[in-house]
């Protein structure tokens, strides 16, 4: 069904219009057939028409139709792509064909010839003509990106788009005319633009077509461009333009070049970071170790190690730190704590205060999802976690990048702050129960995870918690619930060791928790927490820090000791005897942390079953 003569009109209005900007050609449209009175479907059937004009270029060739052309929204979450290209048929490229042959604007001819060209034949068209719009799409894009005052965004779309068909084609005239005008394009910018005299070597290189002098020619322009930027001194666009340049040679096995042109513009950073404040210059340098690396340069990379090392001992002085108070109800917080530990089982009131006082990663995830849509910090600036020798641990990256890692971090902040609550309610519960401490908890170690020739050692890192021997208490505690987790593992009939270059050792806490077997049989809530307790770099990364020696002495600490004595106190609950849980509605502490939810007795002291749902923290039966 042909377009309507009027929709036609409107798109010839751009005819005499030197510039065109697609979306706003579609916006127009539909704002115009809405004054016309037209009907949904009618509307519907004239976008498929125009489709074209919304499709996304896909030049680095990731669109999920695997051509030139991307929808503008790809399919997600339930929603269907748009345009949808499974509602699009020979109909709509035949009318594509008749709009590029009436239109005039370049642009708007290219993109329908373009169309009828890519998709014809996948939409079903029998067109014998299809090979014509082809060169009529090369033709006009060249045409855009040659015109008087073309701005670089069109010239850097176009006119490799034009060479890109030419070549499909085998339009050996277009590909030269089109190659020799972008050439002399980026021959003519000036050596601050890296992305306009870079495009030859960006986006003709990769195209299939070029001759071997087209080829030299580039590679020579481009030689001759990065060693200006060398000279120039300029750290940003050394590297911007050298890792590039490197990897072109590398991924074609000419490993002496690349290692020329890594060592060129890495000794170049180098010279510039040594006047940049400790913070900016490790920044840089890691970039030069890490591109030393990749290419091989040994000696190299060592001697950069040693300078990335001195360096970062300046980077903790040069940072601030920011404090943030926050306002508690103590009354409050002493009832919810109250209400916790108000059952007959101390040992059952031991795990409810631990259990309400560690975050709930889905709830916290929602919350953090809900805030984060008006702070820009987490949409637009990446994070990087220092260590304390103040070089880079870890860079996470903004929310919409990196959701997980952010989500780690809140984690850590989470359970830093609730750990206090902890330790609170810990003295409120030794009171109630007379108890020493955790260690006199009855029945504490009759665990399925911790075996009795453990039970010293646990009972031993215990009491230097009440002690207040922090030290002791976390080298202790941290490699015994390494151990429980791999008692875990022989639990769920899975390997407890690993095969190495030497032979098999014991798998680590990592290997385990990251085991699919054990991160399903895991609460979510008891395997993020171990995760980010223990062994995630984005979180407090413990196990790690502690086991490689390099935790700092202020690392061993109160609130440190307590995350470790929560970990046990949940590891310790999967035994033999189901546990309950009750669905009450507490109030829970106000504000932070959140109202409990989960609230644990033991398998005597419960009511009718349907009152009470089963807590999975047994492993006999079900874990």
């Amino acid at each position: 069904m042909a377009l309507p003569d009027y929709v036609i009109s409107w798109l010839k209005e751009c005819d005499s219009t030197d510039r065109v900007e697609l979306y706003l050609i579609s916006s127009r449209v539909f704002d115009k057939l809405h004054e016309h009175g037209a009907s949904q479907e009618e509307i519907d059937r004239i976008f498929r028409s125009l489709a074209p004009l919304q499709f996304h270029e896909c030049h680095a060739g990731a669109s999920p139709w695997g051509c030139f052309f991307a929808p503008m929204m790809a399919a997600a979450e339930g929603r269907n792509e748009f345009p949808n290209l499974a509602l699009l048929n020979s109909e709509n490229v035949d009318e594509w064909a008749c709009l590029a042959e009436s239109l005039n604007q370049p642009y708007i001819k290219a993109r329908f010839a373009d169309a009828v060209w890519e998709l014809g034949k996948r939409l079903g068209s029998t067109r014998k003509d299809i090979y014509r719009f082809g060169r009529v799409a090369s033709e006009s894009y060249l045409e855009v990106a040659a015109r008087p005052g073309s701005t670089p965004l069109e010239i850097l779309n176009a006119a490799p788009r034009s060479i890109q068909l030419a070549m499909q084609l085998g339009a050996g005239d277009l590909v030269d005319r089109g190659y020799e005008f972008l050439m002399q394009y980026a021959d003519s910018v000036d050596q601050a633009h890296i992305g306009l005299w870079g495009v030859p070597f960006d986006r003709l290189l990769g195209l299939n077509g070029l001759s071997d002098a087209q080829r030299d020619r580039i590679l020579e322009r481009h030689a001759q461009r990065f060693e200006a930027t060398v000279a120039s001194g300029d750290i940003f666009r050394m590297e911007v333009v050298g890792p590039s340049f490197a990897k072109y040679f590398y991924d074609r096995q000419q490993y002496q070049r690349a290692k020329e042109i890594t060592f060129a513009y890495g000794e170049e950073i180098l010279n510039g970071s040594a006047s940049l404040d400790a913070s900016l210059a490790t920044h840089h340098i890691q970039g030069v170790l890490e591109a030393y690396r990749r290419v091989g340069l040994k000696e190299e990379t060592d001697r950069v190690r040693l300078l990335l090392e001195e360096k970062g001992k300046g980077v903790l002085d040069g940072m601030k730190s920011q404090r943030v108070e926050l306002k508690l109800n103590l009354d409050a917080i002493d009832s919810a704590i109250a209400e916790m530990i108000d059952v007959s089982n101390p040992l059952v009131a031991l795990y409810r205060l631990a259990s309400n006082c560690a975050p709930h990663p889905e709830r916290l995830e929602a919350e953090f999802e809900a805030a984060t849509e008006g702070l820009l910090y987490h949409r637009l600036i990446p994070v990087s976690i220092i260590g304390d020798d103040g070089l880079t641990v870890t860079t996470i990256g903004t929310y919409d990048q990196d959701k997980e890692g952010r989500l780690v971090m809140e984690l850590a902040r989470d359970m830093n702050l609730k750990t206090t609550f902890f330790l609170s309610g810990l003295e409120e519960w030794k009171k109630k129960f007379e108890l020493g401490g955790i260690p006199d908890t009855p029945s504490l170690f009759d665990s399925l995870l911790i075996p009795p020739d453990r039970v010293t050692l646990f009972r031993e890192g215990l009491l230097a918690f009440e002690q207040e021997d922090y030290v002791k208490c976390i080298h202790v505690l941290v490699f015994q619930v390494e151990n429980s987790l791999r008692e875990l593992l022989r639990i769920l009939d899975r390997p407890v060791s690993k095969s190495t270059d030497d032979g098999n050792q014991p798998k680590n806490m990592n290997d385990v928790l990251h085991d699919p077997v054990v991160k399903d049989a895991l609460d979510p809530k008891l395997w993020s927490f171990l995760k980010v307790l223990y062994t995630d770099n984005r979180g407090m990364n413990l196990r790690n820090l502690v086991a490689h020696g390099v935790a700092p002495a202020g690392a061993f600490n109160r609130v440190n000791a307590a995350l470790v004595v929560q970990s046990v106190v949940f590891l310790a609950l999967i035994r033999d005897e189901a546990m309950y849980v009750a669905r009450e509605q507490a109030e829970g502490f106000p504000a932070v942390p959140k109202p409990a939810e989960e609230n644990v007795e033991a398998a005597g002291d419960v009511p009718e079953k349907d009152e009470r749902d089963i807590l999975v923290v047994s492993v006999s039966p079900v874990v």
